[in-house]
């Protein structure tokens, strides 16, 4: 995996950005607003942050302008909530912020397989805030059983923004672990998969 993390001064391509405790207008540039523009002619696979379980609330903000292919769209609970299987204080009741990111990284793995089918098919994967743990889990399982490929290429990109694991300023690098039904610590990929990922974060954001 290669990643590359970034604060970019903005300019006039303007992304709306929602997700657990974030709005605002985000500006993509260079690398971020290049990958944009270069996914029409791939398959595209959104996950959304939390309250968006399908994604779609999302993709109404920032894919205006996208005239490819339809994305995918992938679907998990996208909750946050603490405690046990059983006893979640979450919006559902039902699923903590740990079921949720699980649930959503084994569709996500769905979703890359089944567009992978063509090993020759470039997968651009679109998160935000919540689904940026969702995705990152995912590149990881997905790796396990598809390892980067012997010329380095995986025609695998990830672009997350706002994510909670974004490097020494994301709230996993602040909140303590051991909190029942919270994702503990900063996801980390091992590069397994040769997935790019390209990480995009908002001056100010936590």
């Amino acid at each position: 995996m290669t990643s590359r993390h970034a604060v970019r001064t903005p300019r006039p391509i303007a992304l709306a950005v929602a997700g657990t405790g974030l709005a605002g207008v985000l500006a993509l540039t260079g690398g971020g607003a290049d990958f944009l523009a270069q996914v029409a002619a791939k398959t595209i696979i959104v996950v959304g942050g939390a309250s968006d379980p399908t994604g779609k609330d999302q993709w109404a903000r920032i894919g205006r302008d996208y005239s490819g292919p339809p994305p995918v769209f992938v679907q998990y609970p996208a909750v946050f909530g603490v405690g046990f299987p059983g006893l979640a204080l979450s919006s559902d009741f039902q699923h903590t912020y740990a079921q949720s990111n699980d649930i959503g990284a084994a569709a996500t793995v769905d979703a890359i397989t089944a567009a992978k089918a063509d090993p020759d098919e470039e997968v651009v994967l679109y998160t935000i805030s919540q689904g940026s743990d969702v995705v990152s889990l995912a590149v990881l399982r997905y790796g396990q059983d598809n390892p980067r490929p012997s010329d380095g290429s995986a025609k695998l990109t990830v672009i997350e923004q706002g994510s909670p694991s974004y490097i020494r300023s994301g709230v996993w690098n602040v909140i303590p672990a051991g909190i029942p039904g919270l994702h503990n610590g900063p996801v980390r990929n091992n590069g397994a998969s040769g997935a790019t990922v390209v990480s995009v974060c908002v001056k100010g954001d936590y």
